[in-house]
């Protein structure tokens, strides 16, 4: 599922509370609902548990957290460019 796909269905997406791209998804995506999380293992439980259906963060955090938990997968939408140095 990607966000573009979330919003059509009227899921939820789980992002992390006064995170720069917490700014730049809703932006992005203002049709789709959100969840704040006060961090990013509230929104990893929250995804788990089903209050949302998507966790969107930064790539290489959510890439770091799929390798130490098979149960996550990363849709690889890219919806903001990120430099990396």
């Amino acid at each position: 599922t990607t966000l573009t796909e979330l919003t059509f269905a009227g899921g939820t997406a789980c992002v992390p509370e006064g995170a720069y791209l917490s700014d730049v998804v809703k932006a992005k995506f203002p049709g789709a609902s959100y969840n704040d999380c006060p961090d990013p293992a509230a929104c990893i439980e929250r995804l788990k548990s089903g209050v949302c259906q998507l966790y969107a963060d930064d790539e290489l955090a959510l890439k770091y957290r799929a390798l130490n938990d098979r149960s996550l997968e990363v849709t690889r939408e890219q919806f903001n460019t990120q430099y990396i140095v």
